[in-house]
């Protein structure tokens, strides 16, 4: 019984934390093994991974929210650059969609001078240009670029 006893402490001494966390492959998994292992020689690629099923949840839940929370988390990640493009086609793709005054006021407040009118009904854009020049001073709204439905650029 000692016998048994001494080789299941050997075993679970053994045991490969990494191989388990690859079983699991989830963000808890992954965040737990960090979390156990941080002098881990592997503990780089469980990085990688884990910002890889950040993105991945991001992309799948397709809100802004999720892809705040990856890039909250991986600020200097591989994979920033594609989720700020991501989530900046996620929110105009939303104010097109939605196509309502508050919408494209997010939209405008995050990305001022990037937006084109071909995403903007009429009535939409008389409305944000309307709500955008009274909520700001006439100079911070010149100073914004911002493309009329007429293709006139105005600084």
């Amino acid at each position: 019984m000692l016998r048994l006893a001494a080789l299941a402490l050997i075993l679970s001494a053994c045991s490969d934390p990494y191989g388990e966390a690859q079983k699991v492959d989830t963000i808890t998994g992954w965040e737990a093994y960090i979390q156990d292992n941080p002098r881990s020689p592997k503990k780089a690629m469980a990085e990688i991974r884990l910002e890889e099923l950040y993105l991945t949840a991001a992309r799948e839940a397709k809100s802004l929210e999720s892809y705040d929370t990856y890039l909250t988390k991986f600020p200097k990640g591989k994979m920033v650059d594609d989720a700020k493009k991501e989530r900046r086609e996620f929110l105009i793709e939303w104010a097109r969609t939605t196509d309502t005054i508050e919408s494209w006021e997010k939209y405008l407040a995050e990305y001022p001078a990037g937006y084109s009118a071909r995403y903007f009904s009429q009535d939409s854009m008389v409305s944000v240009v309307r709500a955008h020049s009274i909520r700001n001073s006439r100079r911070s709204f010149l100073a914004s670029s911002t493309i009329l439905p007429f293709g006139n650029l105005v600084r």
